[in-house]
């Protein structure tokens, strides 16, 4: 689900400077495959929600996600000075990627 999202919000973003020709590669049914998946995707969360024995995998990974993903956003992305969006490097390398 976090991967048709993603790809949602960067071809939002990217189309904004440039033209999503421009990209090597091609999203088959763009945007209907990544809404389709997050659909599939949540509909199998809350199908988990309604089985017992396999409940315990939102009640404990959930929070978890949620966890990871804010301890991420809090000392992660601003200590290393992120900037979300930012296209002005994209296909560019640098020495800092490869770290």
């Amino acid at each position: 689900m976090v991967i048709a999202w993603a790809q949602l919000n960067f071809r939002k973003q990217y189309q904004k400077e440039h033209d999503i020709k421009e990209l090597k590669y091609r999203a088959p049914l763009y945007p209907l495959t990544p809404i389709v998946v997050i659909v599939a995707c949540l509909a199998s969360i809350i199908g988990v929600g309604f089985d017992p024995k396999q409940r315990i995998a939102l009640i404990i990974g959930v929070p978890f996600s949620l966890f990871l993903y804010g301890y991420y956003q809090i000392f992660q992305a601003k200590s290393k000075g992120q900037h979300h969006h930012e296209f002005s490097r994209l296909g560019q390398t640098t020495e800092d990627d490869f770290i």
